[in-house]
């Protein structure tokens, strides 16, 4: 039985496959069904796709997309992971991730959004597996917010025009924590992400960029600020922090909230920013938008690191810089953006 058993990249003529056992076993919603090209968009890797794949003689049983953080493919990042249940083949499920944890064998692979019952499995192929933290600040219409709130001066700018990302490109920060981003995964995971509205915002402080992705949503209980990502020193996030506050009040946000894992609580606290408790239901700081759910949620994560060397960095991790990038369900992709970027 298990001689019939394969584990392999998906080439990129074979999306079509991909996208009918997405609808078989997921749905006909999701939005790889509804927009193919969206997968294409994240996936497509030269001759290959970037979805390992599980065969039972040519039988498709089993998929894991992924995405790299940086052009040198050195950390990636755990996408939908879906296994159609098999008779007879006990543990076919973790044999597969194992398989790919050595046959792609990235030096870091870091996985937001992992289902609870997954867990086990993570952790037998030797995952950290943990939940992330969620902050969450409410704005107070007198409040009064200055940069210097922060004890040190800083700028920031939305990036907003082809030459502005151009400029970026030549200045993108180098980050002080796994994993590691670059320009690179910026511009394809949020300025080409059809899916949604990102805003990239580029901030200087003591001539050291920084840049950060947020995203806004207009809902039921209100408009919702979310920071998706941070890339730079971790000594610059206060200034985060503090441009968020800023701007939920000009935009007259509900409140802003951040799932984060890696950043000291003491940083939030000092912000003004408190720590959702998940177990009681007086406040709801909402984590799907695509359906929007108006409950809380306590979401899991996953860390692998391949490179021993690797053992004692930081690692700071954004639940939005995960699954969330590609939203289960959205209603028009190609039409979803008011403004997009030139292709560069």
């Amino acid at each position: 039985m298990q001689r019939s058993l394969s584990h392999r990249l998906l080439l990129a003529s074979e999306l079509s496959r991909f996208v009918d056992f997405v609808r078989d076993n997921y749905g006909e919603t999701h939005s790889y069904v509804m927009h193919p090209q969206m997968a294409r968009h994240f996936y497509e890797d030269g001759e290959h796709l970037n979805i390992y794949a599980a065969f039972k003689n040519d039988e498709l049983i089993g998929v894991w997309p992924f995405l790299y953080y940086n052009r040198q493919k050195t950390d990636a990042a755990g996408c939908l992971f879906l296994f159609k249940p098999m008779d007879g083949l006990p543990f076919v499920g973790q044999a597969f991730m194992k398989s790919f944890l050595e046959d792609v064998a990235p030096e870091g692979y870091f996985t937001a959004g992992i289902i609870e019952r997954l867990l086990p499995f993570y952790r037998r192929v030797k995952h950290r597996c943990e939940h992330f933290s969620q902050f969450y600040w409410q704005p107070v219409k007198s409040t009064h917010l200055r940069s210097k709130d922060v004890g040190f001066d800083f700028s920031v700018r939305l990036i907003s025009t082809n030459e502005n990302l151009s400029e970026l490109r030549g200045r993108f920060p180098v980050s002080d924590f796994l994993p590691r981003k670059d320009f690179w995964f910026l511009k394809k995971s949020y300025v080409d992400n059809l899916s949604q509205t990102f805003e990239v915002f580029e901030g200087v402080c003591n001539n050291e960029v920084f840049v950060f992705v947020t995203a806004s949503y207009e809902t039921p209980i209100g408009r919702i600020l979310r920071l998706y990502d941070y890339f730079g020193k971790l000594e610059k996030f206060d200034a985060v922090l503090k441009y968020l506050q800023g701007k939920a009040l000009a935009e007259n946000c509900r409140h802003v909230d951040i799932m984060v894992a890696g950043i000291d609580a003491a940083v939030f606290e000092r912000a003004g920013f408190v720590a959702l408790d998940c177990n009681q239901n007086e406040t709801i700081v909402p984590n799907n938008f695509f359906p929007f759910q108006s409950v809380n949620s306590r979401v899991h994560f996953g860390i692998r690191l391949n490179n021993s060397d690797l053992s004692g960095e930081p690692v700071v991790l954004f639940k939005g810089a995960g699954d969330q990038l590609v939203p289960r369900q959205i209603v028009d992709w190609e039409k979803s953006v008011e403004v997009n970027y030139c292709q560069t």
